[in-house]
């Protein structure tokens, strides 16, 4: 237990280190907050009427994440009569098997995702990737375009999308996600939400409960969005570490480890100890 837990606190620390500015460098300024959430067990059918024309949904970035992500979108596409997903990854060979496994469909460029789908999901390695995918989305001038991008990127990354996809006529949300990919296959995600008003109730009538159970939404900068992706990182290392610290202590104590572990799991019932343990 404890060689876990010190394993999963250094890939914690070094990610978090990798993917944080100082916090000085960020004005954000006041912050509309709010948590809305919807039941997880309620039905991924939702009544599809009150459009004028289903949606056409995509996903780029099958990785760990988002290829369990994509499952359950295809799942909610086929339930409710939409178009299969299209589905498009920077390794094809990686995009084939899981096409054959789910509703969807595989499309060759990025500029055909983006002229095909009216709400495009994306899941991105980091900050450089994303830069170079979403101006080829850019160029296409695919106006109304929704993104969804669940990647973590720096919050003036996640800002200057924002003003691009402005610019070509889009819409940018940042969309990072909370949990592990356990979590992503059992549509128990908590999702970050910002970005334009009218773009995120488009997404917000399916993302709860097809691939998260909860989401707060960060208002309609999204930078907002991808600072709170590092704070709540940072609250996340903050916790791994104390733990790792505590059990070190123990068995340095001669404490037996499993002892404590009852007792972390019985007074902390968190959800990091729940998913992570």
């Amino acid at each position: 237990m404890l060689s876990q837990l010190l394993k999963y606190h250094r890939v914690t620390k070094i990610f978090y280190l990798r993917n944080c500015y100082p916090i000085s460098q960020f004005n954000l300024g006041s912050c509309r907050s709010g948590i809305l959430s919807r039941s997880v067990s309620q039905s991924l059918h939702l009544d599809m009427a009150s459009t004028s024309k289903p949606y056409a949904l995509g996903f780029v970035g099958l990785g760990n994440m988002g290829s369990q992500m994509a499952r359950n979108l295809s799942v909610y596409a086929k339930l409710n009569g939409l178009p299969p997903l299209r589905l498009w990854n920077r390794t094809r060979s990686k995009t084939e098997p899981l096409a054959q496994e789910i509703y969807s469909e595989i499309v060759s460029t990025l500029e055909e995702m983006a002229e095909k789908c009216d709400i495009v999901h994306t899941c991105l390695a980091n900050d450089e990737v994303a830069l170079s995918l979403y101006r080829q989305f850019f160029d296409t001038k695919s106006a109304g375009t929704i993104f969804a991008d669940h990647s973590t990127l720096y919050p003036t990354t996640a800002t200057l999308l924002q003003r691009e996809a402005e610019m070509a006529g889009m819409h940018y949300l940042s969309c990072p996600i909370f949990g592990p990919p356990a979590a992503a296959k059992s549509a128990q995600l908590l999702i970050v939400l910002s970005g334009d008003v009218a773009a995120k109730e488009s997404v917000e009538q399916y993302v709860v409960p097809t691939i998260g159970k909860s989401f707060l939404d960060t208002g309609e900068e999204a930078s907002k969005g991808a600072m709170m992706k590092l704070l709540g990182n940072n609250c996340i290392l903050g916790t791994i570490e104390l733990l790792s610290e505590s059990f070190a202590l123990a068995e340095k104590s001669g404490f037996e480890s499993g002892l404590f572990y009852e007792f972390i799991r019985m007074r902390i019932p968190l959800p990091l100890c729940q998913i992570w343990f």
